[in-house]
């Protein structure tokens, strides 16, 4: 069953690359927030953001965010930032820092397939719905110390290139590792596994 479900996350991600073409349309960041902040449905599958992407300035999401195959050339700032939508970034690439410290995700957060240049900073982030890092790829530090993780949490064959950190969090469900690579030091040290977990 793992294998069909692997096959077929493979091909939905092998799809969101091709769909991102060479002329993708390109936004600037601030743009965003503000169509964002007036109440518009923040749609970007396949665009390219420019500048840094200020989340933290709205304080709370209501609204769905489709981030799919997005490519973000300055850096994501969604510390504190409180998700009350679900956050689509499947297959995204984060050129800088992506930094969720402190957010919470009350609906599903979806970053299966994306990529992180830089560092990826989820310390001590709630997650109240399903967690998606399927296949996901963190070429630097991936700091989730002290996150809470209230739900399914998924990170299969994902890839960690650098420093891993999961000091002090707490799993709540059911979290898997399964066939993911630790290029580096990882650190579960006192973390709480309160459900089944599988790393094999």
């Amino acid at each position: 069953m793992k294998s069909l479900d692997g096959y077929i996350q493979a091909i939905i991600l092998l799809i969101l690359v091709i769909s991102t073409v060479k002329g993708a349309p390109t936004v600037q960041a601030d743009v965003v927030v503000e169509e964002i902040r007036g109440g518009v449905p923040a749609k970007y599958d396949n665009y390219i953001i420019d500048g840094p992407l200020n989340l933290n300035e709205l304080k709370k999401i209501n609204k769905t965010l489709h981030f799919n195959s997005t490519i973000f050339n300055g850096t994501v700032n969604s510390e504190g930032a409180i998700f009350n939508g679900d956050a689509y970034f499947k297959g995204a690439k984060f050129n800088e820092d992506a930094n969720f410290e402190g957010a919470q995700f009350n609906k599903d957060a979806c970053f299966g397939g994306s990529v992180f240049k830089r560092n990826a900073i989820y310390r001590k982030s709630q997650f109240n719905s399903i967690t998606d890092f399927t296949g996901s790829q963190f070429g630097c530090s991936a700091i989730f110390i002290g996150t809470q993780f209230n739900r399914l949490a998924e990170f299969p064959r994902s890839r960690f290139e650098g420093f891993v950190q999961f000091t002090e969090s707490r799993f709540n469900s059911h979290v898997d590792f399964y066939n993911s690579s630790f290029a580096n030091y990882a650190d579960f040290k006192g973390s709480q596994f309160n459900s089944s977990v599988y790393f094999v």
